[in-house]
């Protein structure tokens, strides 16, 4: 994230190979908001 000077967004889904969660950092690598890992939902930022 530093080096990219971007936000970042990762996210998951629940499937048969994959766990759901999902996370967005900001430029300096701080976490913005988050799901826990086998959460379901949808992350929504303010960017």
């Amino acid at each position: 994230m530093k080096k990219t000077n971007a936000i970042t967004l990762a996210t998951n889904y629940l499937d048969e190979y994959y766990f759901g969660g999902a996370f967005s950092v900001d430029k300096e690598g701080r976490l913005i908001s988050y799901f826990e890992i086998g959460q379901e939902g949808m992350l929504i930022i303010d960017v």
